[in-house]
């Protein structure tokens, strides 16, 4: 085994224990991986910096088969979890303050829409008050799905799932991002042919969706254009590794506009239910190119 690591400084090294762990562990893997178990794996592990202290990273690897050579391809990602690791208890934090929120305002809405159906069926159908009692449950009805998002963002709660198609749910969603971007942006739909279905609770892609556009919008506030693009995508197992997700088949939404800054902390929600389902999102911000957001989400994991 390899043991300088590239990307950390020299004279990094694995520890004695993490070098021992992926000698034992990795052939067996192997095997697994032929006999059809799973591709991916995480592992959290010790390295040993040149000034004798220890550094925890995160190690991904995959394994895939070579369609050129007919072998196995081993390959991986490793990150320091610093940073990163105090991140996630930030947002976890935030996940369990978000689901009690949403938990007791759920169970305030069901009370709402509950007695407005009540009221309206308590009064005769001609009445003038149906209307508005109509749009107090339609209104509680939107706000409860909402909550369903916060629930799963706090792990109380799954959303459902069901197979959608990105193109359809992004056509559905125009005319209310138009509104919401305003006269000084030109919104621009780039539809792909024999999209895959993949399935996502519509509400939660619906977020994911519109909180890219507006940050797509706040990022440029002289104007301008904003592309939402659709496409399957391939990603084999070097890009796998870039993205730390499986090798396979994904749908791709990518937003485009001609700002900058891509890790606002609104956006948080957002990097959780993809990363929830397996998927990842790639951000590629340059003066002269704009922001890109692309967004893959697995074609075979239900979530």
């Amino acid at each position: 085994m390899e043991r300088r690591l590239e990307g950390f400084p020299r004279g990094a090294e694995w520890s004695d224990e993490s070098a021992t762990y992926l000698r034992r562990v990795e052939p067996a893997r192997h095997a697994a991986f032929l006999a059809g178990d799973r591709a991916r794996y995480v592992d959290e592990l010790d390295v040993v910096r040149a000034d004798g202290g220890r550094m925890r990273i995160e190690a991904q690897t995959y394994f895939a088969h070579d369609p050129a050579t007919g072998h196995v391809v081993l390959s991986g990602a490793i990150k320091p979890l610093g940073d990163r690791r105090l991140a996630e208890e930030r947002m976890e934090a935030i996940g369990r303050l978000a689901g009690g929120v949403a938990h007791e305002l759920n169970n305030l809405l069901t009370v709402i829409v509950s007695y407005a159906q009540l009221a309206r069926d308590a009064i005769p159908r001609e009445h003038a008050a149906q209307e508005d009692l109509a749009q107090i449950a339609g209104a509680g009805r939107r706000a409860e799905r909402r909550t369903r998002q916060l629930l799963a963002f706090g792990r109380r709660q799954r959303a459902p799932s069901a197979p959608l198609l990105l193109d359809e749910v992004v056509d559905t969603l125009a005319p209310l991002l138009r509104r919401v971007l305003g006269e000084g942006v030109d919104l621009r739909i780039e539809r792909s042919d024999d999209l895959h279905a993949f399935r996502l609770d519509r509400a939660r892609i619906e977020h994911v969706v519109m909180n890219l556009v507006v940050h797509a919008r706040d990022a440029m506030p002289g104007g301008g254009r904003i592309t939402i693009a659709t496409q399957n995508a391939a990603v084999g197992a070097e890009r796998a590794a870039e993205l730390a997700v499986a090798p396979g088949t994904y749908v791709q939404l990518t937003v485009r506009g001609a700002g900058s800054g891509g890790d606002a902390p609104e956006l948080a929600s957002t990097y959780g239910i993809v990363k929830e389902c397996g998927g990842a999102i790639d951000v590629e911000s340059t003066a002269r190119a704009g922001l890109t957001f692309g967004v893959y989400l697995p074609v075979h994991v239900r979530c």
